[in-house]
């Protein structure tokens, strides 16, 4: 009995602080913008089972994201711009940086503590 409680136990520890460390939050990034200049960028992030919800916002407005998905620690969505859609992946390396991947190359994200 005392083997399956300490499992028991140890599975809702870990479950619990992969919640409170996973990807929802507020992260932060910078990419190049076609003059060359650096734009920062702030992604909202919303993780509900395996769906993932939010935003990204510049100086220029802010997008949502849309049929967004999580598994484990990697993750997808997508934004649409004009009549441009751009699929994103992405992972959560650390507790605090996320690396994401689409058509503009590679950005990496760093979690605002709030």
């Amino acid at each position: 009995m005392k083997p399956f409680f300490f499992l028991t136990a140890f599975l809702f520890v870990s479950i619990t602080a992969m919640s409170q460390t996973g990807i929802s939050g507020t992260w932060l990034g910078k990419r190049p913008n076609q003059n060359g200049e650096m734009m920062e960028l702030k992604y909202k992030f919303e993780v509900t089972g395996n769906e993932l919800k939010g935003s990204i916002s510049s100086s220029f407005g802010e997008l949502p994201i849309h049929d967004g998905k999580v598994d484990e620690n990697k993750f997808s969505y997508k934004v649409s711009l004009n009549d441009n859609t751009v699929e994103s992946t992405g992972e959560l390396t650390s507790q605090d940086e996320i690396v994401l991947k689409n058509q503009f190359g590679e950005i990496k994200l760093t979690r605002i503590k709030e």
